[in-house]
């Protein structure tokens, strides 16, 4: 398996900031595993992993551990930070700018993945 390229990288990074703004508020952080990510950004979860980790490392995302009461691991808990927001907002006003579309999300909505699964059979 080759290595990615930057732009590559910086997209999935862009994408991963982008799907945590859209799930969290301010009362709530996004609850989103690697496998859902992976799955909704068309990536793999080894690609999703390594993106997330550098948004952690360079303060654009904070992570919060989340477990049920019996105390399995669920799905963390992602927020952005006021850089991270900052990044987003320059990215959409550079994306608006060069009349591209803001980073693509597959729908997580179930009927359409039941559709796109019948179609697919």
């Amino acid at each position: 398996m080759g290595r990615s390229s930057r732009r590559v990288v910086e997209c999935t990074e862009n994408a991963i900031l982008a799907v945590i703004e859209q799930a969290s508020s301010p009362r709530r952080p996004a609850c989103l595993s690697h496998r859902d990510l992976a799955r909704d950004l068309g990536v793999s979860e080894s690609r999703v992993r390594h993106a997330r980790r550098r948004l952690v490392d360079a303060g654009l995302v904070t992570v919060e551990s989340r477990h049920a009461s019996d105390g399995g691991q669920l799905a963390n808990g992602y927020r952005l930070t006021q850089t991270g927001r900052e990044r987003l907002k320059r990215l959409c006003a550079t994306s608006h700018d060069a009349g591209a579309e803001a980073p693509q999300v597959r729908s997580r909505d179930p009927s359409r993945e039941r559709d796109r699964a019948l179609e697919s059979a």
